[in-house]
C-alpha cells in the first residue's frame, strides 16, 4: 500500500483515481481482473521480477483506469494490449482482502479454483476446468506455478504464505512456449519484491476470533550504492477449527507455518545486476484429515463412529493424530543485463529441496491403532481398520535443479525471445498404509483380524531440456502477428519395489511395536525409463484500432510432463509411467476501455482439448489406495468476462462471470457408489462410458462482484476504505464417475474489509471478515468403491470468522 498524503492518489485493484481527499495509492482487494490490478511500470524486459511501482497515472481531473502493466509474454507490456486473457493482483490487495496463502486466492481470481486433499501434496489449482489432483506423489502440476521465474515441479509447493508479495499474474490456457512445461491448464506466476535503494520495513500482527495469530516482518536495506537488501519473516498459528471428540488426541484443520527469505541484489555495472535469493518455509497442518459424511455400506460403520453423519457442524472421532508436515528451502540466482539498447539477457539458476510426510487416521475411527499402543477397543468387530505406524509413514522428497537462460530483442516492429530450459530432479517416495481387516474379508472368523501392508519404496529421476522461441511482428500501427515454439525433450524413469504381507495380528504382526515377522506373500519389484519428444507453441493475430479497443485470436499446443504411479496397487510396471498431456486450445478475445477509461471489460471465448488427463482414481476393488492414469480427453470450452467501473471518485465496482463447460470423453472407468450393474449407464462388468460426465474441480458457473469506497475524515489526519465482496460457484464434482456423493452444491461466500490508515501512511489498522453467513462447504470430496461412503475435506473459511491486524511502517 502507498503513502496517504494530500492531492495523492487512490490506485484500486484496478483503477488510479485522482483522491480529491488527499488520498492514498490505496490498492483495493477486488476479484483480480485483467485491469484489477496495480502494477510494476518499470520492469525489466526479461525478467519477471525487477519492478518499481508506477509513477504514471490518468488525468487527477476525472476518475479513470490506471495503465497496468504485466510480463505475462515476458517482456513489460500493457495489459490491455496483451493478446492473452491474464488477470493480475498485487500483494496489497491480497492482505487487504485477509488472504495470506496461496489457497484462498480463487476467491479473488475468477478463472482459478483450489481444491483440499489428503495431504499438501494431493492439493491444487484448477484453471478453466483443468485440474490434475493426485493423492500421492509422483504427478506434475497442470497449472504451472512460477515463483520470482522457477516453475516448481510438485504441488505440495503450491501452498506458500504470501508474506512480501509483488504481484500475482494469472495466465489462463496453455502457456508453453514462454513458461515451459507443465501448463496445459495456465500459469500462476507469483512475484516477491526485490531490494530497493530506500531504507524502509514494516511490522504486523493479527488475530482471529476462531484463534488464528499472525505476525510478520519485513525490512529493506541498501547497503551501499552498489548493494541492497530486502528481508522478510512471518509466524503464523492458526489453532484446530474441527474437535476431535476422542479423548487425548488433538482437533484438526489447523496450520502453524513460520518461514523467512532473503535478497542480495548488487549492480554490477551501468546495464548488469545479479540477484542472490533464498528463502526456508515449514508448515505443519490437519488439514489432511477428511471428515465423514455418509455412513459406509460396511455394517455398523455408523455406531462405531458414534458421531451423527451428514452435513452438520463437523467432528471427528480420531483415535490417531493428523499431521502433514512439509519444509522447503531454495537458493536462487538471477543476472539481468542489458547487452546493447535492442538486446537484453536474463539467466535464472535455481536449487529446489522439498520433503513432506503425513500421517492421519485413514478410517476415520475410534477403533483403529497406533504404535507403542496396539489397537484400540473394538467391541463391535468392525471389520475395517487403518493402523498408524507414526513417523516417517509416507516420507517424500524432492531435489531439482533449473537454469533458465533468455535472450529479448525489441527493435522497430519486432519484439523477439530466445531461449533454453533444463532441470534435474530427483523424487524419493515411501507408502505405508497398512490396514487391519477383519476375518470375514479374507475368509476366516470374524473374530480374527489381519494385517494387510504392502510398504513400497519409489525413486524417480525426471530430465528436461528445451529450447524456445517468439516473436511479434507489428504489420501496421493497428495489426500484429505473434507466434512461438518450444521443443522439450524429458526423460524419465522411476525403481519401485514393494512388498505384499497378509498375516493374523499378534501372529505375524506385532501392533504394539509396529514389527511384521511374517514372510511378505508377494511383491513386485521393477526398473522403468521413458523418453519423450514435444513441441509445443502458439500462433495468433491481434487488432487494435484505437487505444481502448484490442481483438484478437490464437491457437496454443500446450505440454505437461509424464508422471509416475507410485501407489502400491500396481499390478504391472506398464502402469508405472502415464503419458503426458497434450492440449489444444482456441481463444478469441477482447479488451475495451470505454466511456473516457471509466469502465474497463476483457472477455475472452475458449476451446480446449487436453489428451491422456493425468488423474488420480481409486482402482475397483480397492478401498483408500488411489493410483495416477491417464483418464482419456478433457474438453473445455466457455466464455471468461470481466469488469471495472468507476463511476464516481470513491467508488469502483469490479467483478467477472465464467462460464465453464469441462468434460471427460473416450474413457471407461467403474461405476460409482449408487451404480447398479446392468442398469442404465453401468455396464454389466461394472464400468461406465463417462463422456460429457463433469471434470474432476470444475464448477461450470463462478461469478465474483466487489464495491469498495475509499474516502478520508475531514477533521482527523486518517483516510479509510470499506470492501464488500461476494464469491459464487456451482456446483462442483470432486470424482471421476459422476457419483452424486461426491458432489459440492452451488455455494457462495459474502466477505468484507474495513481499512483505517494514518494519513503519514505509518500506521494501518484492518478488521475483516470471512464467511459473513456462516455457510458450510467443503473444498473437497470423495467416495470410495469398497467403502461407498462420502468423506470431505475442509478449507479455511468452511465457517464464519472475524481478524484484526496493525501495521506500522517505518
Amino acid at each position: 500500500m502507498g503513502v496517504l498524503g494530500k492531492g495523492g492518489l487512490l490506485a484500486s485493484a484496478s483503477t488510479v483515481m485522482w483522491c480529491p481527499f488527499g488520498g492514498a495509492a490505496i490498492a483495493q482487494a477486488g476479484p483480480t481482473l485483467p485491469v484489477a490490478a496495480q502494477l510494476p511500470k518499470s520492469i525489466s524486459p526479461v525478467s519477471p521480477s525487477s519492478a518499481t511501482l508506477p509513477s504514471a497515472a490518468p488525468s487527477p481531473a476525472v476518475p479513470g483506469i490506471a495503465e497496468i502493466v504485466v510480463t505475462a509474454q515476458r517482456r513489460e507490456e500493457s495489459l490491455k494490449n496483451v493478446p492473452i486473457s491474464v488477470q493480475a493482483i498485487t500483494g496489497d490487495q491480497l492482505s487487504r482482502s485477509g488472504t495470506f496463502d496461496t489457497k484462498n486466492l480463487g476467491e479473488s481470481i475468477p478463472t482459478l479454483n483450489y481444491a483440499e486433499g489428503s495431504s499438501a501434496g494431493a492439493s491444487g489449482f484448477a484453471l478453466r476446468g483443468v485440474q490434475s489432483i493426485a493423492q500421492l506423489s509422483g504427478i506434475q502440476p497442470s497449472t504451472a506455478l512460477v515463483l520470482d521465474g522457477v516453475p516448481v515441479l510438485r504441488q505440495n509447493e503450491f501452498i506458500q504464505d504470501l508474506a512480501d508479495i509483488d504481484r500475482i499474474e494469472v495466465l489462463n490456457g496453455p502457456q508453453g512456449t514462454l513458461f515451459g512445461k507443465n501448463s496445459t491448464a495456465g500459469v500462476v506466476n507469483i512475484v516477491t519484491k526485490n531490494p530497493s535503494n530506500k531504507f524502509e520495513g514494516s511490522l504486523e500482527a493479527g488475530a482471529t476470533t476462531d484463534a488464528e495469530y499472525l505476525i510478520r516482518g519485513i525490512v529493506n536495506v541498501p547497503l551501499s550504492d552498489s548493494v541492497e537488501f530486502r528481508g522478510a519473516a512471518f509466524y503464523r498459528n492458526q489453532n484446530p477449527t474441527v474437535k476431535n471428540v476422542f479423548a487425548g488426541v488433538p482437533d484438526i484443520d489447523g496450520t502453524r507455518t513460520y518461514g523467512f527469505e532473503g535478497k542480495l541484489k548488487f549492480k554490477l555495472g551501468e546495464r548488469t545486476s545479479l540477484l542472490l535469493s533464498g528463502s526456508y518455509g515449514k508448515i505443519t497442518s490437519s488439514y489432511a484429515q477428511y471428515i465423514p459424511i455418509l455412513p459406509s455400506s460396511l455394517p455398523g460403520f455408523a455406531q462405531v463412529l458414534g458421531l451423527p453423519l451428514g452435513r452438520v457442524t463437523p467432528r471427528v472421532n480420531n483415535d490417531s493424530p493428523t499431521i502433514d508436515r512439509v519444509r522447503h528451502w531454495n537458493v536462487n540466482a538471477e543476472i539481468n543485463t542489458e547487452i546493447n539498447d535492442d538486446i537484453s539477457l536474463v539467466s535464472i539458476s535455481s536449487y529446489r529441496n522439498v520433503s513432506e510426510d503425513v500421517i492421519g487416521d485413514f478410517d476415520g475411527l475410534p477403533t483403529g491403532g497406533n504404535i507403542g499402543s496396539g489397537l484400540a477397543p473394538n467391541p463391535l468387530n468392525y471389520q475395517y481398520l487403518s493402523y498408524n505406524p507414526g513417523f516417517p509413514r509416507a516420507p517424500d522428497s524432492e531435489r531439482y535443479y533449473s537454469e533458465e537462460i533468455r535472450l529479448n530483442y525489441n527493435k522497430g516492429p519486432i519484439k523477439a525471445i530466445l531461449g533454453g530450459f533444463y532441470q534435474h530432479a530427483r523424487n524419493t517416495f515411501t507408502q505405508y498404509v497398512p490396514q487391519v481387516l477383519g476375518g470375514s474379508l479374507v475368509g476366516a472368523s470374524a473374530s480374527q483380524f489381519f494385517l494387510s501392508a504392502s510398504p513400497t519404496d519409489t525413486l524417480v529421476h525426471d530430465e528436461t531440456a528445451s529450447v524456445f522461441g517468439d516473436v511479434t511482428l507489428s504489420l501496421s500501427d493497428h495489426i500484429k502477428i505473434f507466434g512461438g515454439a518450444r521443443y522439450t525433450h524429458e526423460t524419465i524413469d522411476i525403481d519401485y519395489a514393494r512388498r505384499d504381507y497378509l498375516t493374523p495380528v499378534g501372529v505375524g504382526f506385532d501392533p504394539v511395536t509396529g514389527v511384521i515377522s511374517a514372510a511378505p506373500i508377494g511383491g513386485l519389484a521393477f526398473y522403468r525409463k521413458k523418453a519423450f519428444n514435444n513441441v509445443s507453441g502458439r500462433a495468433g493475430i491481434q487488432w487494435q484500432p484505437t487505444h481502448a479497443l484490442n481483438f484478437y485470436a490464437s491457437y496454443a499446443h500446450g505440454y505437461k510432463g509424464p508422471g509416475t504411479a507410485q501407489s502400491s496397487n500396481l499390478s504391472s510396471a506398464d502402469e508405472a509411467i502415464v503419458n503426458p498431456e497434450i492440449a489444444d486450445s482456441y481463444e478469441v478475445g477482447a479488451k475495451l476501455r470505454l466511456f473516457g477509461n471509466r469502465l474497463a471489460i476483457d472477455t475472452a471465448a475458449f476451446y480446449e482439448t487436453i489428451a491422456n488427463i493425468q488423474e488420480s482414481v481409486v482402482p475397483p476393488g480397492t478401498a483408500l489406495v488411489n493410483q495416477l492414469i491417464n483418464a482419456g480427453t478433457l474438453k473445455t470450452r466457455g466464455i471468461e468476462s470481466t469488469f471495472t467501473f468507476v463511476p464516481i471518485k470513491q467508488i469502483t465496482i469490479d467483478g467477472g462471470v465464467v462460464y465453464d463447460l469441462a468434460d471427460y470423453h473416450d474413457f471407461r472407468y467403474a461405476c460409482n457408489s449408487v451404480q447398479t450393474p446392468g442398469v442404465g449407464r453401468c455396464a454389466a462388468d461394472g464400468t461406465q462410458n463417462i463422456n460429457g460426465e463433469q471434470a474432476v474441480g470444475a464448477p461450470k458457473w463462478k461469478v465474483t462482484g466487489n464495491v469498495t469506497y475509499a474516502n478520508e475524515f475531514k477533521f482527523i489526519p486518517y483516510n479509510y476504505y470499506f470492501k464488500l465482496g461476494y464469491v459464487w460457484v456451482s456446483s462442483i464434482q470432486y470424482n471421476i464417475g459422476d457419483d452424486p456423493l461426491s458432489r459440492e452444491p452451488a455455494h457462495g461466500l459474502l466477505n468484507a474489509s474495513l481499512g483505517l490508515k494514518s494519513d503519514n501512511g505509518r500506521w494501518e489498522l484492518q478488521l475483516y471478515a470471512r464467511n459473513l453467513t456462516n455457510k458450510l462447504y467443503y473444498s473437497s470430496l470423495f467416495t470410495a468403491p469398497v467403502l461407498s461412503r462420502s468423506f470431505g475435506w475442509l478449507p479455511r473459511d468452511w465457517h464464519r470468522y472475524v481478524g484484526l491486524n496493525l501495521k506500522y511502517r517505518f
